[in-house]
């Protein structure tokens, strides 16, 4: 994430907010100092989609939320190799194999 600062120079840093939920449920993850106008998140999991808000602070007093910003996080992971691959039956014009399924929550 990246924003430009407030407007109002006063202030001592900024909040970040994230949900998986565009209208509810923003929690806060992180707080920077006025000067630090970039966050980046790791903790985040493939084929999520995350939605950001910020609020400027003084004290115990902020501002209201700002737009709200999004990234899907692409599914790019390649799944683990096959294991315990075992040729169970031969015949003249066919072979079959079987393996362990997979613990990859997301393959179909």
């Amino acid at each position: 994430l990246a924003w430009k600062a407030s407007a109002t120079a006063d202030i001592d840093g900024y909040k970040i907010f994230r949900s998986e939920n565009a209208s509810k449920g923003y929690t806060k993850i992180k707080e920077t100092a006025k000067d630090k106008l970039d966050y980046l998140d790791q903790d985040i999991a493939a084929g999520k989609t995350y939605y950001y808000q910020l609020r400027a602070y003084k004290s115990d007093q902020q501002s209201y939320s700002s737009n709200t910003a999004s990234a899907k996080i692409p599914d790019d992971i390649v799944p683990a190799k096959p294991k315990n691959l075992t040729v169970i039956e031969v015949t003249t014009n066919t072979l079959s194999v079987k393996w362990a399924k997979s613990a990859a929550a997301d393959l179909k």
